[in-house]
């Protein structure tokens, strides 16, 4: 699967999440990674043929073509595009103490609606 066949509604402009594992991969000494961020190696330095389109890969693209991060991605804090999904995440979902404090508040407004006024 090439970035630009990549199912509608990954991103508004069609892409993927990230084009890295597309584009680009890391042979290093210790083995193949499939960005500059990744943690772990999918295949060892003497097999980057087939890592490119390896399982490990495979997945990885993926995932980032439906718009996800890869458990693979998951692994690798220190990216910028997981970070900014973490974030966009965690602003997306209400913060625990601001749901108890609508819920007391709900609560006494109910109560006072019962006594009448």
């Amino acid at each position: 699967m090439s970035p630009r066949e990549v199912p509608d509604g990954a991103r508004p402009d069609g892409m993927p999440l990230c084009r890295e594992p597309w584009e680009n991969f890391y042979i290093l000494r210790r083995g193949i990674l499939p960005c500059c961020y990744g943690g772990s190696e999918i295949a060892p330095m003497a097999g980057y043929a087939e890592a490119w389109n390896s399982p490990a890969m495979q997945e990885i693209r993926s995932y980032l073509a439906r718009g996800e991060l890869s458990p693979y991605c998951l692994l690798s804090p220190g990216c910028p595009i997981v970070q900014r999904v973490r974030a966009e995440q965690a602003a997306s979902r209400p913060a625990p103490g601001r749901i108890g404090g609508l819920r007391r508040l709900a609560a006494g407004l109910k109560r006072r609606l019962r006594k009448g006024g």
